[in-house]
């Protein structure tokens, strides 16, 4: 679950990614416009997730980033003594055609935003359709679709909307919200988001996974207390 939120974003128009298309980039293959299209959903991702996902070697997969930063497609960039991680330009969200807005790096979340990716690439090779978070907010700003949860915050008793970490789609019905918790959270904000699943008619179940054993048993008991657990399932997160 990521708590921050960036600050408001300038809207993302097709004139203005047709202006921002690099004008004497290499030659753009069929495979690079997969990985932009990609990289578009997740705020970033690793070389070596991007090999994963798209089942090319890591080394090939650096040079190929490499080449599509010196285009001016991806942007590289290497927070703390950790591998560098990329994210997908103005100029690349035009290649890729995506209407989503330039994507931000978050210092204060980046562990959790790395394993999201994480997870991510682990759903899609086992042949899972999901909703990345950015996806999910740029769907609910244009009003097509609701995928967020209704949060009351009960000290203020101001309502607001939750978004899970990803959302799988499955065919049958019923959205299953995905939470990744790598921070403990005081008992009431815990409870308002799980009573905020609870009342969400879009969500059939939740999975939280959390790298913490004390964290997990306290969801658990939670979501017993507010009759979810039979809609609730926590899963450990082995550290990355």
């Amino acid at each position: 679950m990521r708590e921050r939120e960036p600050a408001g974003r300038e809207a993302v128009t097709p004139e203005r990614q047709r202006r921002e298309r690099p004008r004497a980039a290499r030659r753009i293959t069929p495979r690079d416009e997969q990985l932009l299209a990609w990289l578009a959903r997740q705020r970033f991702a690793t070389a070596a997730q991007i090999a994963a996902r798209f089942g090319i070697g890591v080394n090939r997969c650096a040079r190929r980033l490499g080449e599509l930063a010196a285009a001016g497609l991806v942007d590289r960039q290497q927070p703390f003594l950790a591998p560098s991680v990329y994210l997908v330009t103005p100029a690349g969200l035009g290649v890729a055609d995506s209407g989503l807005p330039p994507p931000r790096l978050d210092l204060r979340t980046f562990r959790h935003d790395r394993g999201v990716t994480e997870l991510v690439v682990a759903f899609e090779l086992q042949g899972e359709r999901l909703v990345t978070e950015r996806e999910m907010r740029s769907a609910e700003a244009s009003g097509e679709t609701r995928y967020s949860a209704r949060l009351v915050d009960t000290a203020a008793d101001l309502p607001r909307r939750h978004f899970p970490d990803l959302v799988l789609v499955r065919a049958s019905g019923g959205a299953v919200a995905v939470e990744l918790e790598l921070t403990s959270k005081r008992t009431r904000r815990l409870k308002a988001i799980l009573r905020a699943y609870r009342r969400a008619t879009e969500i059939g179940s939740v999975v939280y996974y959390s790298d913490n054993a004390t964290l997990r048993r306290r969801i658990e008991q939670l979501a017993s207390e507010l009759h979810l657990d039979g809609r609730l399932e926590v899963r450990r997160w082995e550290t990355r």
